[in-house]
């Protein structure tokens, strides 16, 4: 039951443009990061990950307080856009000094600049994404029309990590040379200019829908620590929230270690190198992007966007696991076999339609929440609840780099390792962490995912339930 007329196709795709920068950065700090300051650099990887986990102390504090002041805020250009605006450069000038730390740091060095940069990038990233991602809520109340826009955005998403990817490897990293930290500067400045200006463009396109978009509540109330706790103590209180948001953590956390740990064992395991390599990252994120495209209809045929979010999360764990977990078995071709390649493309795309259909519906489910907030305490918050998905997506490289961090020494990977000499038992370690683990670790968020129940019947109701307290305050 939309009030509202449809979204235009040009709105829809400026709307999703907005997230081709975030991709940029998710693939730059998942693929690259980690891999750059440990083997290229030469930082411990317990260390590196924890610099990159620390972080989210900051998101933490900063996603919930942008949410809460871009809810609040006005001006002629509404409560969202301004901040979109005023993030570009910044977000795109400390990406780029994250990947240009000053020669002979040592390892206190390395970790101090890269904890640094990494808080800044993530801080100037809330203020752009947090805004951002709440026009997936307002620009439409429409159960099918959000799930249709959360697909676009995922879609130009998962796009700008494969971009990001291809060119790394293709052009920056040719052959092995994601060893070297020569290449890396070039590659930063090249992906921070991509990012301003489609962060730019996405905030023109969509900057006509400003009068339609929910305004800021008529009274000015100052910003205070106690309504900012006040706003979150309210999200909390909805079971659904609380379901969706500890499920995506978890999630986040899992996604985050493989797309980490991606890089290594492409280096190490398969001993993939250069364009072969960026292939076969690439193949799985472009497996994300059909998954995407299919997620709308997927969910309406389920009729239940849970259900639909679960399936895709067991798909992606499973494909993903699939081929690792034959090398360790011995049914895999050897390195180097020419069939090697084409069958890990084959199953990295079928599981990456799992991944793409995942992410879709999170965001989308966020969105139907943000609707019970309404119907239970009578305001419109999206800012706060799309901070948390600001936060799980950065929680992805941020606990996930944590995790493959102490995994790499854990294994026994040292910094500057040479792919060809690495011992076969350092090697089998990185495969079960990434094969037959990731089983296993996919059954906490799908657990904690099974208390959402906003399913569209549900969705129907509240809207209803919305439109007569509307009606009611009005006469």
């Amino acid at each position: 039951m939309s009030s509202k007329p449809a979204v235009g196709w040009l709105a829809r795709i400026a709307f999703g443009l907005g997230s081709y920068a975030e991709g940029i950065k998710s693939g730059a700090f998942s693929y690259f990061l980690l891999f750059y300051y440990n083997q290229a650099l030469g930082l411990s990887g317990s260390l590196a990950g924890t610099a990159l986990a620390i972080a989210l102390v900051v998101d933490a504090v900063t996603d919930p307080l942008v949410g809460s002041i871009s809810d609040r805020h006005r001006s002629r250009w509404g409560r969202r856009h301004p901040f979109m605006y005023g993030s570009a450069l910044p977000f795109a000038l400390v990406f780029y000094l994250c990947f240009v730390p000053p020669e002979n740091l040592g390892q206190a060095g390395l970790f101090v600049w890269l904890l640094i940069f990494a808080v800044a990038t993530r801080a100037a990233l809330t203020f752009y994404s947090v805004p951002h991602m709440t026009l997936g809520a307002e620009l439409t109340p429409d159960y099918d029309e959000r799930t249709t826009l959360a697909a676009i955005r995922s879609f130009l998403s998962i796009a700008g990590g494969v971009s990001v990817v291809m060119a790394g490897f293709g052009i920056f990293f040719a052959g092995d040379g994601q060893l070297d930290r020569a290449n890396y500067p070039a590659f930063a400045l090249t992906a921070a200019i991509a990012m301003v200006v489609t962060i730019v463009l996405s905030g023109i396109g969509t900057h006509s829908y400003i009068p339609r978009l929910p305004k800021a509540p008529a009274e000015h109330i100052a910003f205070s620590l106690r309504r900012l706790l006040r706003e979150l103590r309210e999200a909390a209180s909805l079971p659904p929230f609380r379901f969706i948001l500890s499920s995506m953590i978890a999630n986040a956390a899992v996604m985050g270690l493989l797309a980490t740990l991606a890089t290594y064992m492409l280096t190490f395991f398969w001993q993939l190198e250069g364009v072969a390599l960026g292939v076969q990252l690439s193949t799985g994120m472009s497996g994300g992007v059909f998954g995407a495209l299919i997620a709308s209809p997927v969910a309406g045929r389920m009729g239940n966007k849970r259900n639909a979010k679960i399936l895709g999360m067991l798909w992606f764990a499973f494909f993903t696991s699939l081929m690792t977990s034959c090398r360790l078995l011995g049914w895999a071709p050897e390195n180097g076999d020419p069939l090697l390649l084409p069958l890990l493309m084959c199953n990295s795309f079928v599981g990456g339609l799992g991944m793409g259909l995942t992410s879709v519906l999170g965001s989308a489910m966020i969105a139907d929440v943000t609707d019970e907030h309404e119907r239970v305490h009578g305001t419109r918050q999206e800012g706060i609840y799309y901070s948390a998905i600001s936060f799980v997506g950065k929680a992805t490289s941020g606990l996930g780099t944590l995790l493959a961090g102490t995994a790499i020494d854990f294994v026994g990977l040292d910094p500057n390792a040479d792919p060809a000499t690495v011992p076969s038992t350092v090697i089998n370690g990185l495969g079960i962490v990434y094969g037959p683990s990731v089983l296993l670790l996919i059954l906490l968020p799908i657990g904690l995912l099974w208390g959402y129940d906003i399913d569209r019947k549900r969705h129907e109701e509240i809207r209803h339930d919305i439109a007569e307290a509307r009606k009611a305050r009005a006469e």
